[in-house]
């Protein structure tokens, strides 16, 4: 499902992050957009999918068209195959839900020589709060200085489980969502979950 105003989120579109959406693409066409992102809205709201539409707005190679999907580097992307792009996510096979330092460290290691395809290098972390205190400050000189190309984007459920040396060290989104569209989101994810028992 493609639509230029909004994201998808487990098969339900929503439109209400559109005006997060504009924001982002508004400073990544102005090449205003920080190095060092931390975008602070819930996952079950819509956070990973905006950390999506980042890293795709970041790479794309149509960036008149609001989330094209279909250029090369989309595609790439969209398949888990972009040599410049490094998603790193908790480690859910874990009895306790963590992102380990060896994928910090090999993501530092690989984006630390130039990028693959002449444009941007991305590392996104996803529920970056699950970062083990290590993984956190290994992560500290990067984000501190990170090199030209170089984007970090940093989603969180819950910001006040992060170190505060990560917190000074990055751009703070906080998107606001009205009251009636996280209850319409609520209710829509009700439906859903029903529908599938």
């Amino acid at each position: 499902m493609r639509q230029s105003d909004s994201c998808s989120v487990s098969g339900i579109t929503m439109g209400y992050l559109a005006l997060a959406q504009s924001a982002i693409s508004q400073k990544i066409a102005a090449a205003q957009f920080p190095a060092s992102y931390l975008l602070d809205f819930n996952q079950s709201l819509g956070g990973h999918a905006l950390i999506d539409y980042a890293v795709r707005r970041l790479f794309c190679q149509r960036p008149q068209i609001d989330d094209c999907q279909d250029c090369a580097s989309c595609q790439r992307i969209e398949q888990g195959e972009h040599p410049d792009y490094i998603a790193i996510q908790p480690d859910e096979e874990m009895a306790v839900p963590v992102i380990k330092i060896d994928h910090i460290r090999a993501a530092i290691s690989r984006v630390s020589t130039s990028s693959s395809l002449g444009g941007p290098q991305v590392i996104s972390i996803k529920q970056c709060e699950l970062m083990t205190v290590q993984s956190a400050n290994a992560l500290l000189k990067t984000l501190e200085e990170p090199k030209q190309g170089l984007y970090i984007l940093l989603q969180t459920d819950h910001p006040k489980q992060l170190l505060p040396t990560i917190l000074s060290r990055v751009f703070w989104d906080k998107p606001s969502l009205s009251r009636q569209d996280a209850l319409r989101h609520a209710l829509d994810l009700t439906r859903r979950r029903r529908a599938q028992q």
